[in-house]
């Protein structure tokens, strides 16, 4: 039988079982579980980037992210960015305690759950309709890191602030 959908495989090979259906392997589906100290990639033998040169386009989230995690690597690390100087526009961000584990890795963690308002509920909205499907109460959720309410600018300004404390070199206003 297939372990897809449950019927007969007729003569194929079965589909290999979808990720959520394989047996956990402790620590390393679940990175919540274990210890900050022990998140960091280098310390628990991963990639090291030891002299590498390394280019980032763009000066956002998520390049000011990938450029401090190469530094942190090792890498020597230059951020191209056509703006004239570190800034976001836009409004705020729900950091779940995922994402908060993620920022601790790199180092920005404790200084933006310092700065930041603690998450107590979500409602989720219909998209079309705008009526609310479903209310989550997340102070009822064991979590290791909290979830955080940040203004993207407050993000952008700590991980920028850590990347070039880490020698990430920047070049602004270049296309």
């Amino acid at each position: 039988r297939c372990r897809r959908d449950g019927r007969r495989c007729r003569g194929r090979k079965p589909a290999p079982l979808p990720p959520r259906c394989r047996p956990a392997r402790p620590f390393r589906d679940d990175p919540l579980s274990m210890p900050p100290s022990a998140r960091d990639p280098v310390a628990a033998g991963g990639a090291v980037l030891i002299g590498q040169r390394v280019t980032v386009l763009g000066a956002g989230i998520g390049g000011l992210a990938a450029a401090l995690g190469c530094a942190r690597r090792g890498a020597v690390v230059e951020v191209i960015e056509q703006a004239e100087g570190l800034r976001e526009v836009g409004a705020g961000l729900q950091i779940s305690p995922n994402g908060m584990a993620v920022l601790d890795a790199l180092g920005v963690g404790a200084r933006v759950a310092a700065e930041a308002p603690r998450g107590r509920r979500v409602w989720l909205v219909d998209g079309i309709g705008g009526g609310r499907v479903a209310k989550l109460d997340l102070t009822a959720i064991a979590a290791p890191e909290p979830w955080c309410l940040v203004h993207r600018a407050d993000l952008v300004a700590a991980l920028g602030a850590e990347a070039a404390a880490a020698a990430v070199r920047f070049r602004f206003a270049t296309r």
